[in-house]
């Protein structure tokens, strides 16, 4: 796999075009991690971010009793903790591989000395990043007005299947899927029985039966 490769797939810089895509194959370096591995700590200063070329990433946040809560599991062509770099801050969560991973590690100081060279490339990048933040704020916004079972039910229908399939897979554990819904597994496990008893799906292991 090529530097250039995972670059261009990468959806923060989609509106890039060909020479900025040579400027980040320059300054972006291999990282690798094994499965289980921590990529980055919640409140350590942002130096740099990934861009994931294989495997996936688990992005949490830990409460005050010290448990993990699930924020977000990101899979290849999507960026890591590149947020925080922009504003020079830290990390304001954790991120470690749930796969065996490899990605590109691209500098903050780098992204600083290519932007006063090719200024459009931070621009177009913000761009992106402003897209994304107000997916992150809609979901906060369900989290505070939508109970268990309908996000459950969004999150459902918004899993990808083939056209014409009434069936989806679930992506996720029933742990890190309660985690990712803001809930805790028991609380789960009674959404989904709510929905099968009143007729809206059917549950069977990862199966989920849109009805």
């Amino acid at each position: 796999m090529k530097k250039i490769d995972v670059i261009k797939n990468c959806v923060l810089f989609s509106v890039l075009d060909g020479e900025a895509f040579s400027v980040l194959e320059k300054i972006a370096n291999w990282k690798e991690f094994d499965k289980g591995q921590d990529i980055f700590t919640q409140g350590d200063e942002a130096k740099g971010f990934y861009v994931i070329a294989q495997g996936m990433v688990e992005l949490f946040v830990l409460s005050d009793n010290g448990r993990e809560k699930l924020m977000h599991q990101l899979e290849a062509g999507v960026p890591v903790g590149e947020a925080p770099v922009f504003e020079g801050g830290v990390y304001p969560v954790s991120a470690k591989a749930k796969t065996k991973l490899k990605a590109l590690y691209i500098t903050r100081e780098d992204i600083i000395k290519i932007s006063k060279i090719h200024p459009e490339i931070p621009l177009k990048m913000l761009a992106i990043l402003s897209k994304r933040l107000r997916l992150f704020v809609e979901m906060i916004s369900d989290l505070s007005s939508k109970d268990v079972s309908q996000r459950l039910l969004e999150y459902i229908q918004n899993l990808p299947r083939k056209e014409g399939d009434n069936f989806v897979t679930l992506d996720k554990s029933k742990k890190d899927l309660a985690s990712y819904l803001g809930t805790i597994p028991e609380t789960l496990s009674r959404a989904f029985k709510k929905l099968e008893k009143d007729g809206v799906l059917k549950v069977s292991k990862d199966i989920v039966v849109i009805l």
